[in-house]
């Protein structure tokens, strides 16, 4: 997209008054280089290389109730290996909100919002609702788990109609602390829908990551993760393939301890499902 946004201004929801007092306000920031590998029915599309950022702030209450906004954008560059004229490119946006409760180790939320994938061919814009929750077994071991919804029909790349739509999802991710500084993260997301302009064809999409953090102190981290996605379109036998490595930092501010980011169960990566479906796949 021509235009794509250059920044995500993310900011805290405007909060009614409430008869508790508040832990505070809390959130992180990071941002990450990427290397992505993309291959259509075994063949090489192209290599990319590119930058991901993130953020969150919430806030959290004494009740266990919080909110939350967050948002990402990601940037991706042509490689020298790119053939001309492709749709590799995988660049996009995400804005979101969330409420929710925790209870005791466990959490349960509502998260919304709005996503966007962008080839050189354009922009794919969807919302997104989901229903995720988290527990911590103990002080090394977490799950968490997200059933969503994607869906709409907007964006400059044929009205956005290529891309992936009336997707149901579920993601489910596991941590493990190694130590008090190390700790390792697995992640698996599936979802079926709907794709391509004119008559809609099925389609479903997978995605499996492995990742690791070190804190090297309270408020920085580094990261570095490993994914592996897969779009197929069966009736037309067309299946699309991405290999990413990232790498980055996160800062981390604010009353952190008032809400234990591991057991926040993370997004799927809409922006780049989007950018793949509408630009290779279709």
């Amino acid at each position: 997209m021509r235009n794509l946004t250059k920044s995500i201004v993310i900011a805290g929801l405007t909060l009614a008054p409430f008869s508790v007092q508040a832990e505070g306000l809390y959130g992180y920031t990071s941002l990450g280089m990427t290397a992505n590998d993309v291959t259509d029915d075994g063949a090489a599309e192209g290599t990319s290389n590119g930058l991901k950022g993130t953020g969150v702030v919430g806030y959290s209450f004494t009740n266990g109730m919080f909110f939350e906004g967050e948002g990402l954008v990601q940037f991706a560059s042509a490689g020298p290996n790119t053939p001309q004229n492709n749709d590799s490119l995988s660049s996009g946006n995400v804005l979101g909100f969330r409420a929710g409760q925790t209870f005791g180790n466990a959490s349960a939320e509502l998260a919304f919002g709005i996503a966007q994938g962008v080839t050189d061919e354009g922009s794919t814009d969807r919302h997104y609702i989901a229903l995720g929750g988290g527990y911590a077994f103990n002080e090394q071991f977490s799950a968490t788990g997200l059933l969503g919804y994607l869906d709409g029909t907007g964006g400059t790349d044929r009205d956005g109609l290529d891309g992936m739509r009336q997707l149901t999802h579920v993601a489910l991710g596991l941590e493990y602390l190694a130590t008090d500084q190390l700790g390792v993260n697995f992640g698996a997301a599936y979802g079926e829908g709907i794709m391509d302009n004119g008559i809609p064809e099925d389609m479903d999409v997978t995605q499996v990551w492995l990742g690791a953090d070190y804190a090297v102190n309270d408020a920085i981290d580094l990261y570095g993760k490993v994914s592996w996605l897969e779009i197929n379109q069966a009736r037309e036998d067309d299946v699309t393939q991405e290999t990413r490595v990232e790498i980055g930092l996160q800062w981390t501010f604010g009353a952190t301890e008032s809400r234990p980011s591991r057991t926040r169960p993370d997004l799927p990566d809409y922006s780049d499902w989007l950018a793949l479906s509408a630009g290779v796949t279709e």
